[in-house]
């Protein structure tokens, strides 16, 4: 392998490694970082509900890694630098790696059979880490070569030892009702006044997009904490929702509660009504654009979308127009709104709501 010491670079952001907890550690070796992955699955106890199998959905996160052996004068100059030399890396179109860390790069080559696999898998960049043999490896988070169209593993029934005992954890988790009915019988959060809930700020800015008394028809409404504003507002209320506990919960306020699986069930979103709401509830449906399509034409619709990323999210979004682009298809968007917070753990945190009429 050949090395070339660059004097002069951008360095580029180094990697967090320890950030989460699949990543390799800067002190394992590809070994150890493999054989921890299988040994953290085995380990896993699931809270009850949670479904925990292959679905073949595609939604993996495959390793793939490169050793790159070094020389000691490159080994050496590593370690002077840093305890546990480690940051990022990424293949230009020359297809020569470039490997830094904060005040020090160098480019190497790693054999035509690996950078070709790159290139088929479209991901050019990843972590590296010196480990305590000398070798720079580099670890590349990319879709399988194997996936097709549709996200499916293509070789399943006969895909390698390798995968079968590689972590491949299924993000996200769709939870089941059972599970939901825990939360809302453990949680007295889901018990107290809505003025007093941690939702309350969005509950309000919904409301206030609703300039006249209407009907609402709330989806995977909760235990209800909602429907008592809404009645205070004026308004009519119908709350949907798969927990029994919820359902329960909920008929101890004003409103009318369903109890239904609305992934199996939408036959309410034909009932009479003006305002569909999806309050937190679309980034936790696979399938939250079949669903949104079935609310009537012409009703009004509000919904809300994260910023941020979460176990049981099937997605997130950055800004507001990446919402608007995926929903404008199936709304006309007439109101836009960015609440920023707190999370419960401390991190700032962003809700986008928008109002529109189904088309």
């Amino acid at each position: 392998m050949e090395i070339s010491f660059l004097e002069e670079f951008a360095v580029a952001e180094v990697f967090d490694l320890e950030r989460l907890s699949g990543n390799p550690r800067i002190t394992e070796t590809v070994e150890e970082f493999l054989a921890r992955k299988r040994e953290f699955v085995s380990q896993i106890v699931w809270p009850p509900g949670i479904e925990f199998e292959c679905k073949k959905c595609g939604d993996c996160c495959t390793w793939s890694f490169t050793v790159m052996r070094m020389d000691e004068e490159v080994i050496r100059a590593l370690r002077e630098r840093a305890k546990y030399p480690h940051g990022s890396w990424i293949m230009k179109e020359d297809r020569q790696i470039t490997v830094q860390m904060p005040g020090y790069g160098f480019r190497g080559s790693i054999p035509p059979v690996q950078t070709e696999y790159i290139n088929r898998t479209g991901r050019h960049w990843g972590y590296w880490v010196l480990n305590a043999r000398g070798e720079v490896v580099l670890y590349n988070p990319t879709p399988c070569i194997h996936l097709t169209e549709d996200k499916i593993c293509g070789i399943y029934e006969n895909r390698p030892r390798f995968c079968k005992e590689y972590f491949c954890r299924r993000h996200p988790i769709l939870r089941t009702a059972e599970y939901y009915d825990d939360v809302f019988e453990r949680q007295e959060s889901y018990r107290c006044p809505p003025e007093e809930s941690h939702y309350y700020p969005l509950w309000a800015a919904v409301l206030s997009l609703i300039k006249h008394p209407a009907k609402i028809l709330d989806v995977g409404c909760g235990p209800g904490q909602f429907s008592v504003l809404c009645a205070q507002a004026g308004h009519e209320y119908v709350g949907l929702d798969w927990s029994q506990v919820a359902i329960e919960l909920g008929r101890k306020g004003p409103g009318e509660f369903h109890l239904v699986d609305l992934q199996q069930d939408r036959s309410h979103f034909k009932d009479d009504y003006d305002v569909a709401i999806f309050i937190e509830f679309l980034e936790h449906v696979p399938d939250d654009l079949e669903i949104l399509a079935d609310v009537s034409q012409g009703r009004t619709v509000i919904l809300t979308a994260p910023d941020y990323p979460g176990v049981e999210h099937f997605r997130f979004f950055s800004d507001l127009d990446q919402v608007t682009h995926r929903y404008q298809s199936l709304i006309t968007v007439a109101a836009r709104m960015i609440l920023s917070g707190k999370s419960r753990q401390g991190r700032s945190v962003k809700m986008f709501v928008l109002k529109g009429i189904r088309r």
